[in-house]
């Protein structure tokens, strides 16, 4: 007889009723306290269980930390060795991550929400400045923490880095030209090709300015050389007929000088 079972009574499996709602109903989810036979739904239970326990199973006035003596599992934890070890008492034997024990010389941090302890590794911290850091920061361990989130030092980490990224300030960079417009033209545009002439960058259409320039300077060139009577213009009724005439003029003279040869003085 346990001093539970003097506080509370004794019933037998008759009489027995759930200590929670009072109801004598669902056996197949009710379950009894291995020490003073209480019985509870298991969803009336503080907290609710997911399934009727496979091994022994004690109520909350027979669950006893036999290190530390507290009543309950602990936050976020749950009872070991037959209820009787509290999860942040386990967790100084074996790492509530892992499930691996410690060794010498390991670097181990506490949850600052369930008290538990745990391998520093085990949530990504190496040194023991990483360690200060999480301290400081108020350190949650991942079974505490939402998902997706990182320890403090890692969030420090990329916040710092984004810090960086907006007060960095941007390269000047001279400007880029601007695209040389389209000229429009008969039958088309000039296109943006370029050309090198003696050193200099030309663009199509000074190119093309240019070799008309070429082509009317040579057109100069001719005219001044052959002179203006030298032209021959075909809409000219009288072009072409100065040669003749003046084989006729010689011959007029010609005869000329004949007729004065042939007069007797």
């Amino acid at each position: 007889v346990t001093k539970i079972i003097l506080e509370k009574g004794w019933r037998c499996l008759d009489c027995t009723v759930c200590e929670g709602c009072g109801k004598k109903h669902d056996e197949a989810n009710t379950i009894l306290c291995d020490d003073c036979d209480i019985s509870y739904h298991i969803y009336c239970t503080d907290p609710p269980l997911d399934h009727v326990p496979d091994g022994a199973w004690k109520c909350k006035w027979c669950s006893l930390c036999q290190y530390c003596g507290t009543k309950t599992p602990g936050l976020n934890a749950s009872w070991f060795d037959n209820y009787s070890t509290c999860g942040p008492c386990h967790s100084l034997q074996l790492c509530p991550l892992c499930e691996e024990g410690y060794e010498d010389g390991e670097l181990i941090v506490t949850c600052t929400t369930c008290s538990r302890w745990c391998h520093g590794e085990c949530d990504s911290i190496q040194t023991e400045d990483d360690a200060e850091k999480c301290m400081e920061a108020g350190y949650t361990c991942q079974l505490c923490r939402p998902e997706n989130v990182l320890p403090p030092h890692l969030a420090m980490r990329d916040d710092e880095e984004e810090e960086i990224k907006s007060n960095r300030k941007p390269i000047n960079k001279p400007p880029s030209p601007p695209m040389s417009p389209e000229y429009p033209v008969y039958a088309g545009f000039y296109s943006n090709a370029s050309y090198m002439l003696d050193g200099v960058m030309l663009s199509e259409r000074g190119m093309q300015h240019l070799k008309s320039l070429t082509i009317e300077k040579d057109k100069r060139i001719r005219k001044r050389r052959l002179g203006p009577e030298s032209m021959f213009n075909p809409m000219d009724p009288m072009g072409g007929s100065s040669h003749d005439n003046s084989l006729e003029g010689d011959e007029d003279m010609d005869e000329a000088t004949n007729d004065t040869d042939n007069v007797v003085v």
